[in-house]
């Protein structure tokens, strides 16, 4: 508990003094958050990568069957189907509603590009030609599909070599997420350099009157997604969707400010672990 709360007071401090600049603008403040913000990003995106791997292949291994890991991955795929299905449906009657492209955007003829792909060519490309390319190319799905082929492949082995490649994945996972943590004592800094860099796009001055509708579609959208629908998710299962926001708060902050689901992701592992149990 002391170790949140003294957590809570340095986010606090860096939300304070990132929002200082505003009255304050510095052209080198602006320089050196820029350089925090970018080493903070490209950390979090250097373990994003494995953390999904290897916490897939080190739970799979740990099973005891194929069924098992059918019966878990064909749960993960319905939740996901459902939040995606249920996030573009929200969106798109959000867009019909408000309808931001009245009278903004000029009617134009269509022109179809010769040298664009099929959807058949990107699930193609999804399929990794060597073991390394998904983590070079930064591709999630590639990591996912290698993951699975590899967590099924050590569910036929004999117990001896399964147990042996569990303890090796699952010590692997540990070291990741104990590298997770060195870079996450960093958020306090992070949060400053996020917050000082949107303070100095606002003074900036962004042009917000003529994307306006646009705006109100996305921030609407998401509102209603994180506010009405996954907190009803959450109650369906007997969890308190307050306690689940208090817990994954450090995980959003990150997702906010960043922008980048890859970046948020390590936060999220260890707030639905350590914050969460």
């Amino acid at each position: 508990m002391k170790k949140i709360l003294n957590t809570n007071i340095l986010l606090a401090l860096a939300v304070f003094f990132g929002a200082l600049s505003f009255f304050f603008p510095n052209p080198i403040v602006y320089s050196v958050a820029d350089v925090i913000s970018d080493l903070f990003i490209r950390l979090l995106n250097l373990v994003s990568l494995p953390i999904i791997f290897l916490s897939i292949v080190s739970t799979a291994s740990s099973m005891e069957s194929i069924h098992e890991l059918k019966s878990m991955g064909g749960r993960v795929v319905k939740y996901t189907l459902m939040t995606t299905l249920l996030a573009a449906s929200v969106a798109l009657g959000l867009f019909l509603i408000i309808n931001p492209t009245q009278g903004s955007i000029p009617t134009a003829e269509m022109v179809i590009d010769p040298n664009s792909h099929s959807y058949f060519h990107y699930l193609l490309n999804a399929v990794p030609s060597n073991f390394l390319q998904p983590f070079i190319e930064h591709n999630v799905i590639s990591v996912l599909i290698l993951s699975m082929l590899l967590s099924l492949a050590v569910l036929t082995l004999p117990d001896e070599n399964r147990h042996t490649l569990h303890q090796f994945f699952k010590s692997l996972y540990a070291a990741v997420m104990k590298v997770t943590i060195w870079i996450i004592k960093l958020m306090p800094l992070a949060i400053w350099a996020f917050i000082t860099l949107f303070i100095r796009d606002l003074n900036e001055g962004l042009e917000f009157k003529n994307i306006a509708l646009y705006l109100a579609v996305v921030v609407g959208a998401n509102l209603f997604q994180g506010v009405v629908v996954l907190p009803l998710l959450l109650k369906s299962k007997g969890i308190s969707p307050i306690k689940a926001f208090r817990g994954a708060l450090p995980a959003l902050s990150v997702a906010f400010f960043s922008k980048s689901s890859n970046a948020a992701l390590p936060m999220a592992m260890r707030c639905v672990e350590e914050r969460l149990n």
